[in-house]
């Protein structure tokens, strides 16, 4: 019996795909971690920085609870702006 929510859930994924709700994700391939002192950095995909407002300066990092995360552009007023 556990397997049958799984298919439901499922299911209503694809059918909020098809009909435009909810998040949408545009993946931009794969990322190499580099080690830098005692950080670690990744690149930005390029289509993705040229998109936002020229005085964006920084960007915001959140993780949720499923270890996943974030990144939101960030403009130089305190206010947030997601792409």
């Amino acid at each position: 019996m556990k397997f049958f929510p799984k298919i439901w859930k499922f299911v209503l994924t694809k059918i909020k795909i098809l009909l435009g709700i909810g998040e949408r994700m545009f993946r931009f391939g794969k990322r190499s971690i580099v080690k830098q002192g005692g950080s670690f950095m990744i690149s930005l995909p390029m289509q993705w920085v040229k998109s936002w407002d020229p005085h964006v300066n920084s960007v915001m990092i959140e993780m949720d609870s499923e270890n996943k995360l974030r990144i939101t552009a960030s403009g130089t007023c305190h206010e947030n702006i997601v792409y």
